[in-house]
């Protein structure tokens, strides 16, 4: 566990400087995403490695290679997770769907913000069961009833099964 610990701390870092680097490089507003990872990204990330190895030279053996792998790895997850990022939000952002009622209301919210982070597009979408035990523990029991009685003209699509 400090092995891991010591090879993020000195993994994130160095990839500080990498992206410092990429954007002197590159232009101050190019994402990484736009950088092709094998001719821009890894030569880069090569050369701050053989620069700082200084700083964690006196590391037992393999741990340099473990500096390497762990940042190499990272920008590489980053510029993937960007990617896909973009892709979500050109298909309109995430859909999450709940299934079940909560026993917090921060849980419910928390499942609710995962849909839009920071403006992006997203939704949410609550399903509940009528005959949910939870339900019934907040003293909910009546509520299939009052949702069959709801009009689908107030704006709510509702499907009641059972």
């Amino acid at each position: 566990l400090e092995l891991l610990s010591w090879v993020m701390d000195v993994a994130y870092r160095l990839r500080r400087e990498v992206y410092r680097r990429l954007r002197s490089a590159y232009g101050e507003g190019r994402s990484i995403q736009g950088l092709e990872y094998s001719v821009c990204v890894a030569p880069v990330a090569d050369e701050v490695l053989l620069e700082q190895e200084d700083s964690y030279g006196s590391a037992p053996p393999g741990q340099s290679y473990a500096v390497k792998a762990g940042l190499l790895l990272w920008l590489w997850l980053d510029q993937k997770c960007e990617r896909y990022a973009d892709i979500v939000r050109g298909a309109g952002g995430l859909l999450v769907i709940g299934t079940s009622l909560q026993e917090s209301k921060r849980v419910e919210l928390q499942l609710r913000g995962r849909a839009g982070r920071q403006g992006d597009p997203g939704q949410t979408m609550m399903l509940y069961d009528t005959l949910d035990p939870t339900i019934s523990v907040y003293g909910m029991g009546g509520m299939s009833e009052m949702l069959r009685q709801l009009d689908s003209s107030q704006g709510l699509d509702l499907f009641l099964e059972g």
